[in-house]
């Protein structure tokens, strides 16, 4: 997310390095986030690199900072607000989505995320369909559920063919069968079936990084 850095705090005390630490204060959107560099980060001279005033693209979680991306002419900072997730899902996996909706949210993205789960008929309302063309990423959580879904197929087929990036996310341990003409349009957006693993090794650290790929 977009923040500005409004305060170093360095230890007073360095007789016990191990004990020391240093703190940094940012603000985005009216809000002080404080992160506890790490000795990596100190030892880099993250603190003495950058000053109050500064601006860039943080990513921080728990206190602890990912990344921070100051702009430069080559690449100007880019704010994550204006970049839309919409998340796709059959209603089995409500809460899998509610979760990612506010995961991503942290993370500064807007997040497009039905939690009413309304349909009219069978056929996609223009409100959804808007929604899903213009956004940035189109996110479908994969589970055996989502490809029996005619709704889910029909939204991920409108993502596909208005060229929306497709960020898939299994969220099942379900086998996954696709639809043949799913699976080729599949291949078109991603080649081969690729996806996070929601249920796999560290799915925490996966999000991250994935945070880190659509605000970066």
């Amino acid at each position: 997310m977009p923040a500005t850095l409004i305060r170093v705090e360095k230890p007073n005390n360095i007789t016990q390095p191990e004990l020391s630490w240093t703190r940094v204060i940012f603000e985005s959107r009216g809000k002080r986030i404080q992160i506890r560099l790490t000795p990596w980060q100190v030892n880099d001279g993250f603190a003495d690199k950058y000053h109050v005033g500064d601006t860039g693209v943080l990513t921080y979680a728990g206190g602890r900072m990912y990344k921070w991306k100051p702009p430069t002419p080559e690449a100007p900072m880019v704010d994550a607000r204006h970049r839309t997730v919409f998340i796709s899902y059959a209603h089995e996996w409500a809460e899998d989505a509610e979760y990612l909706a506010q995961y991503f949210q942290q993370a500064g993205l807007n997040v497009w995320f039905d939690k009413t789960q309304i349909r009219t008929g069978d056929r996609l309302t223009d409100k959804i369909k808007e929604a899903i063309q213009r956004s940035t990423f189109f996110m479908p959580l994969l589970s055996p559920e989502y490809w029996t879904s005619e709704w889910c197929i029909q939204e991920f087929e409108l993502a596909a063919n208005a060229g929306v990036k497709i960020m898939p996310v299994k969220v099942s341990a379900g086998e996954l069968v696709m639809p043949p003409h799913i699976r080729r349009l599949y291949r078109e957006q991603l080649g081969e079936p690729v996806f996070l693993d929601m249920r796999g090794r560290n799915p925490v650290a996966k999000l991250r990084d994935l945070a880190q790929q659509m605000v970066s």
